[in-house]
């Protein structure tokens, strides 16, 4: 099991964010070729606790397309989200399930 780092603008230059923890191996190797961020992969320590992905409300599921949308860290008061990852198939959207130590948001395109 791994943990997943990504390089993104949180607040000024890119910094490493912990998003993900307790990804298979088959799982990391899948993200590498959605998540639109530079990754950092490394051996998972310990367990994380995870947050609950969520859909868009409101639309109907299967989806030919989605976007996943991640929530930053607070920056003055306000949370912004972030693009993760483009163009994922709806057989992709499982990749987020239970392992998402950031909320992510997954919606149709």
């Amino acid at each position: 099991m791994f943990d997943v780092w990504l390089r993104v603008h949180v607040a000024g230059p890119l910094e490493w964010l912990h998003v993900f923890s307790g990804v298979s191996d088959v799982a990391v190797k899948k993200l590498l070729e959605v998540i639109v961020w530079e990754m950092c992969v490394v051996e998972c320590v310990e367990a994380v606790e995870t947050v609950t992905m969520s859909y868009a409300s409101g639309v109907e599921r299967p989806w030919s397309e989605a976007q996943a949308w991640m929530q930053y860290p607070e920056v003055n008061g306000k949370c912004s989200w972030g693009l993760l990852a483009l163009e994922l198939r709806d057989e992709e959207l499982e990749l987020f399930e239970g392992v998402c130590v950031r909320p992510v948001r997954l919606m149709p395109t």
